[in-house]
């Protein structure tokens, strides 16, 4: 039997924005200077690499409940944190009215293999809350693997409200390509003109000389999905519309 040990959960606010690629540098030069790097981070580059692969359904649902803006949501994905794709997290992120709830439970690569192939009752040999529930939303109403996504990450944190300042970098995607363990083709960036997206997330209050420094470099927040962003890189068929990026 395969293990899947690891739990964790936090509720927190997220703020997304777009960036150019000067405003990266400028950024990571400040918050350099008042956050602690992630302990997670390539000693060399700083960044670490994240790639997840997300479920949906034929007729798209998830993709849809975030474009049509629907409050409560909950979409369900598999992410590597880590370039040695030894240890994944099965995550769960559902949206509560202005609020992110997201819990995980960590995966061993067998288990991901698996569920991949389709074999969802990998999910069941723990007793997790989270793990049925995704068992009975993806078998229940057909859902499958639909895209990866993947970015390189630079983030920082401070050790209090779950302050984690987010710049990541280079979204791109696989195509129609769902093996995430070891995509079989060329990645295809999502944006050609070098925009990068700035996530700043906490619980309770921002302290005010990150929102003063964060305001230098940024305007309106934007509704940033990296998942809709993605999809929209797949060919699905003649009959979908592409949505584009809200400037």
């Amino acid at each position: 039997m395969n293990s899947i040990v690891g739990h964790t959960s936090i509720i927190r606010q997220e703020y997304k924005y777009y960036i150019s690629f000067q405003t990266y540098l400028a950024l990571k030069s400040q918050l350099g200077n008042c956050m602690e790097l992630d302990e997670n981070a390539n000693r060399t580059s700083s960044t670490y690499k994240v790639r997840s692969l997300y479920f949906d359904n034929i007729d798209q649902n998830d993709f849809n409940e975030k474009v049509d803006g629907i409050y409560s949501r909950e979409k369900f994905r598999i992410r590597s944190y880590d370039e040695s794709l030894k240890v994944f997290k099965f995550e769960s992120k559902k949206r509560i009215d202005l609020a992110i709830k997201k819990t995980s439970e960590t995966l061993d690569k067998k288990t991901v293999d698996s569920i991949i192939s389709g074999n969802y009752e990998e999910l069941l040999l723990k007793d997790s809350a989270l793990l049925r529930r995704a068992y009975g939303k993806l078998k229940g109403n057909g859902y499958k693997p639909r895209v990866i996504v993947e970015y390189d990450r630079l983030a920082y944190r401070l050790p209090y409200n779950n302050i984690r300042i987010t710049l990541d970098l280079n979204l791109r995607t696989y195509n129609s390509c769902i093996n995430l363990i070891n995509p079989n083709i060329a990645s295809t960036p999502v944006f050609k003109d070098n925009t990068q997206i700035l996530e700043i997330k906490f619980s309770g209050f921002l302290p005010s000389h990150l929102k003063s420094l964060i305001g230098k470099f940024t305007s309106s927040r934007n509704s940033i999905s990296k998942f809709v962003l993605c999809q929209q890189q797949i060919s699905h068929g003649p009959w979908d519309d592409l949505i584009d990026k809200p400037f």
